[in-house]
């Protein structure tokens, strides 16, 4: 965007000047925006639902917060255009899942048939009170659920002290100016627990005992999960500001590099950092996997040189890094749901009509 301010999301558009999570809540519990809302003051539960403002922007965001410990926020939105939003420490741990599919979880065989919902997987994250970081998200479909949870509630009622665990003592208690962030695999339990949440009406008042355990349920099975990490391949990564600079050339690279077939280890070797702390600090800054991100620019690349441009579409495909035609039309196919080709018949059957 030139000239103007770009859009945020949920602190940014809802929030007061400080842009907090938990001024987005206040605002937001105190009746001055969302719908179908929903309150126990009993238990200290409560719901509401906001809807995207834009003209062109659809769908909307929820708000489920239990004692002012569990704060939930489920993203069912369609962006018209990029969202960029600051994040500071609010004290919280945040467990993030992207939940549209299909989801990509590599970038090094780009070719390979797109993984699915339940191959996801979830980030886990603490960034330490000097450190903050700025969230990217694309236009288009975003689906995913963020949970802010105090760490005492954590240790106390989920019995996640870390222990011998290195990496939750990570999590836990994140050394000044940097960000701790692991990466897990979701079981079935949490894919399961993640469904019913997003099923959930949330049109009478019982639905909100439903919310607060299935919200209390997820965590059981997170902590869970994290507790098990002692066995796990991916070891946690920290990231200074410097890596936040390094992810920021990164999505440079991806968006205007479309003739390189990178890969995820060459991308990361040409960072001068891993592929580990690369693939997870991506997901996290950005809201979805390298491969996704990167066939976004590369297909919205190839559909503007098909309709304006006369090149073959084997030139075509080279331009946006296939070295074969088969692979770049099965991966157009695969976004756009028609074939290259088809798009050269609209642009013949379009003249033909204008004259």
């Amino acid at each position: 965007m030139t000239g103007e301010a770009q859009r945020g999301l949920f602190r940014q558009e809802l929030g007061d000047e400080s842009r907090t999570l938990a001024s987005v809540f206040r605002r937001v519990t105190e009746g001055l925006t969302g719908r179908d809302r929903l309150t126990d003051a009993r238990q200290k539960i409560f719901h509401a639902c906001v809807d995207l403002q834009g003209p062109d922007d659809k769908g909307y965001w929820r708000f489920i917060t239990v004692r002012d410990e569990i704060f939930a926020i489920i993203t069912e939105c369609e962006f018209a255009e990029a969202r960029v939003e600051r994040v500071v420490d609010e004290g919280f741990v945040e467990f993030h899942i992207v939940m549209s599919s299909p989801v990509e979880l590599s970038l090094s065989k780009p070719d390979r048939d797109e993984r699915k919902f339940d191959e996801a997987t979830l980030i886990a994250c603490r960034n330490a009170v000097d450190v903050g970081y700025s969230v990217h998200l694309s236009p288009g479909q975003t689906s995913m659920i963020g949970i802010y949870v105090d760490p005492d509630l954590l240790r106390e009622s989920f019995g996640l002290d870390g222990g011998e665990i290195a990496d939750i003592q990570k999590l836990l208690n994140p050394q000044p100016g940097t960000i701790t962030v692991l990466e897990q695999r979701l079981t079935t339990e949490i894919i399961g627990c993640l469904r019913e949440i997003r099923a959930i009406a949330f049109t009478e008042q019982r639905d909100l005992v439903l919310a607060a355990a299935k919200l209390h349920e997820l965590l059981y099975f997170i902590v869970s999960a994290l507790r098990s990490r002692e066995n796990v391949d991916d070891p946690s990564v920290v990231f200074t500001q410097r890596d936040l600079l390094m992810f920021e050339r990164a999505r440079e690279l991806l968006s205007t590099q479309l003739d390189r077939a990178l890969t995820l280890p060459e991308l990361a070797k040409e960072l001068g950092t891993n592929a580990t702390k690369l693939k997870s600090g991506f997901k996290l800054l950005y809201g979805t996997t390298i491969f996704s991100y990167r066939l976004r620019f590369r297909m919205d690349h190839a559909m503007k040189l098909l309709a304006e441009e006369s090149m073959p579409i084997s030139h075509v495909a080279r331009a946006v890094g296939y070295e074969r035609q088969a692979s770049f039309t099965s991966a157009f196919k695969g976004h756009f749901g028609f074939l290259p080709k088809s798009v050269r018949r609209l642009q013949v059957t379009g003249k033909r009509s204008a004259k």
